[in-house]
């Protein structure tokens, strides 16, 4: 009764509004209808979000100093929302996800955010990058989880982002082409769906190794012949664009994770494999010397020349994408000495390391007004702007993803979710090593994917691999 009689006071103010030409009164039962949808089938919304972060198309409003993202963000925030105003009324639903370690690193990671968002030099800067921050991980993890414990709905996110994705490709490349793949036009080819070539590369390498397993391992991913060759056509194409992307950094994080592939195909176990990157960790340290001299007399630089520019990954002396990144992170480096603990804030980088650049690490392309870029590392960008702390909740993200994803190929009871587990680690790789150098989670294109992948892995763990507490 009180729903009808609320139904027909709500059809009575629309009528009355339109009746006086305030036609915008329409949009309002789309939006309820929307809501309705939300609320009852969160899952489609996010299905409808990963076809349209590909061709998401960013909207900046000058007069507010703010950017949107059309048509991703709206409705990312309005599913954060109502995923939270669910959890304050009904509660949390399944303790154990919240348990897992890796949902306890990032909520310290969050945690250490919105601390560190109160300490800010630039309080309404960090307290955006806060939100942000909040809503990927609420809508593609946590959300995320409750939907990728049925594996079928993980075959659907990937098929309808990679779809989305080839579009993008074949567009990007088309207009390429008419400047015959040069490396100088790679940069500007991009837009309107991807910001620069950087991040467009590091997409496409997301999505690589994923492909790959569809063709290598269809039977065991129950991928039919169809999908299977819609998967090689995919890979093919995703592979063309990452080659005439001209991002050095991607391709480096393709054969990083083929490397780690090799480490969990010979077995070796998680302990085995943090020992060896703290060897190799110290010894770079221990022969930095060594290094820095080889990488100065490097005299390849970034080019069309596809071995040329491979070979320019370490030139430091004279490619400016290079030594622009060496300023950066000196940059930020002399910044965390000012403010080891705190830092200045989540995403004042760019507004505040203007003034820490050195005159010898100049380039080119520096600014005195921080502008064209940030830290390029999601490590050294949160020792800078969240201290200490903020870097290193970041590390052991990486490091406690990695565990849970080796463990479940290890010792998983089928094939499915061994296979399952290697392609999510394999593709998060890609990310975690190409964060060395770039970042880009502050980005749709990118955090979608990152958070949806490690919410793979915990419903993984939580709902299939029953061990996690059980000794090997």
């Amino acid at each position: 009764m009180l729903f009808t009689i609320l139904s027909l006071i709500f059809i009575g103010i629309n009528i009355l509004l339109l009746l006086n030409n305030y036609y915008w009164a329409a949009v309002f039962p789309l939006i309820l209808i929307f809501i309705y949808l939300t609320i009852k089938y969160p899952d489609i919304v996010i299905y409808f979000v990963a076809l349209a972060t590909p061709l998401s198309y960013s909207f900046e409003f000058d007069d507010f100093n703010s950017v949107i993202v059309l048509p991703t963000e709206p409705l990312i925030i309005l599913l954060t929302v109502l995923a939270w105003l669910r959890i304050m009324y009904s509660g949390i639903q399944d303790k154990r996800i919240w348990k897992h370690p890796v949902s306890i690193i990032i909520f310290l990671n969050l945690i250490w955010v919105l601390i560190t968002s109160f300490t800010s030099t630039l309080p309404l800067v960090s307290f955006k990058f806060f939100a942000s921050r909040l809503w990927y991980v609420t809508v593609f993890y946590l959300l995320g989880i409750s939907i990728f414990k049925n594996l079928k709905s993980i075959k659907i996110f990937i098929w309808l982002f990679s779809s989305s994705l080839v579009v993008a490709v074949l567009f990007i490349l088309y207009k390429h082409s008419h400047h015959f793949f040069t490396q100088e036009w790679s940069n500007k080819v991009t837009m309107p769906f991807f910001k620069d070539h950087t991040i467009y590369g590091a997409v496409l390498a997301f999505f690589i190794p994923i492909l790959t397993g569809f063709v290598i391992k269809a039977k065991e991913l129950k991928i039919s012949p169809n999908e299977r060759l819609f998967a090689l056509i995919y890979l093919l194409i995703l592979i063309t664009g990452l080659v005439f992307s001209f991002t050095r950094a991607a391709w480096m994080s393709v054969f990083v994770a083929l490397g780690y592939l090799i480490i969990i195909l010979l077995r070796i176990k998680f302990h085995y494999q943090l020992g060896l990157m703290v060897l190799l960790a110290i010894s770079l340290v221990y022969f930095w010397p060594l290094v820095k001299m080889y990488m100065a007399n490097t005299k390849s630089v970034s080019s069309d020349d596809l071995r040329d520019h491979l070979k320019s990954v370490s030139n430091i002396s004279t490619d400016i994408s290079n030594t622009e990144r060496i300023n950066r992170w000196v940059s930020a480096i002399r910044m965390y000495k000012e403010r080891p603990v705190f830092g200045f804030g989540p995403g004042t980088y760019i507004f505040k390391y203007a003034p820490y650049q050195l005159a010898k690490n100049r380039t080119p392309i520096s600014t005195d007004f921080g502008t064209l870029g940030n830290a390029h590392s999601e490590y050294i960008g949160p020792l800078s702007e969240s201290g200490l702390p903020g870097m290193l909740t970041m590390i052991l993200l990486v490091l406690f993803v990695l565990w849970r994803g080796t463990t479940i190929f290890y010792h998983a009871p089928t094939k499915e979710m061994r296979i399952w587990a290697l392609l999510m680690t394999l593709s998060l790789i890609t990310y975690f090593s190409h964060g060395l150098v770039n970042n880009f989670l502050h980005t749709d294109k990118a955090s979608v994917p990152f958070w949806a992948f490690i919410a793979v892995i915990v419903a993984l763990d939580s709902y299939y691999y029953k061990s996690l507490n059980t000794k090997k």
